[in-house]
């Protein structure tokens, strides 16, 4: 397989985020050119990640699955209107500077073996520089997430050298926080809520904050269950959440929305085919 290489500098993938986050000047053609130029500039910056991000999957898969055999793991490339949104949530951030343009998963089975697959990271260096990582297990993001991320700048020599410094995000997860996750981005892609961003009514997020301090009680499920986000939020919404009233008379009928698989995630997502006026939307109202 032939991997794309980067064909630009840094400083001019960083100007191609740039424009296409602020907007364009000048005459229409002029104005044309420029915009298929830049958005070029960040096809060949995205695709240029597939090859680190392919050696960095291997390593994490070998790894997890020596720890957990039954270990999921998975890589993707940031959609580029992911990588725009990012870029103007971020005004300050540079193309060049996005750390998951390419990433990776490790989905195991406990928090033991999350705890071991750190372990292992931290005996058994890299030979790619680990920038920085963020432990949101012991300290979860304001919304309830749960995870550990590395962020490695790849470390390219000889044949790899023209990939070198490229940046790639290692995710590390429990099944039970990836349920937490995935119903998250289920939720956004059929209603528009935006909690993943830290947007959202509250409603929606109190619920999955209280569904997150269920997690003592749900680990007492038996583990084939719990690889499910619908089997995750119909336990976190039993027993004393469901006594919340202003849950269920506002939302009973969204809950239906966890029943979608990934493979319907990505449908939405690909096609936009849910919008708030569509009938299949209005379902869910």
């Amino acid at each position: 397989m032939a991997y794309e290489k980067p064909l630009h500098s840094l400083n001019r993938v960083d100007k191609a985020g740039r424009s296409l986050t602020s907007g364009f000047s000048g005459a229409t053609d002029d104005l044309a050119a420029a915009v298929g130029e830049s958005f070029s500039v960040m096809l060949n910056h995205r695709a240029s990640h597939s090859y680190p991000l392919n050696a960095l999957h291997m390593t994490l898969r070998n790894r997890a699955r020596s720890i957990d055999p039954v270990a999921s793991t998975g890589q993707r490339l940031k959609r580029l209107d992911s990588i725009l949104r990012k870029l103007r949530r971020n005004s300050s951030m540079q193309l060049s500077q996005m750390q998951d343009v390419g990433g990776c998963r490790a989905i195991v089975d406990s928090i033991e073996s999350l705890h071991d697959l750190v372990d292992h990271y931290g005996r058994n260096p890299l030979q790619h520089e680990l920038s920085h990582s963020k432990n949101y297990v012991d300290l979860p993001k304001g919304d309830g997430y749960r995870g550990v991320h590395l962020m490695y700048r790849y470390h390219g020599r000889a044949s790899s050298s023209p990939w070198d410094k490229l940046r790639i995000e290692l995710q590390l997860r429990t099944r039970l926080q990836h349920a937490w996750a995935t119903a998250v981005e289920t939720v956004d892609a059929f209603t528009g809520e935006m909690l993943k961003f830290g947007g959202g009514r509250e409603n929606w997020r109190r619920f999955f904050l209280l569904a997150r301090q269920r997690h003592t009680r749900f680990l007492r499920v038996p583990r084939y269950q719990q690889t499910s986000p619908t089997t995750y939020l119909r336990f976190a919404t039993s027993s004393s959440l469901s006594r919340s009233r202003w849950m269920w008379s506002r939302s009973y009928n969204r809950f239906r929305v966890l029943q979608a698989t990934c493979k319907e995630i990505n449908t939405v997502r690909t096609f936009g085919t849910y919008s708030n006026s569509s009938p299949t939307m209005q379902k869910w109202s």
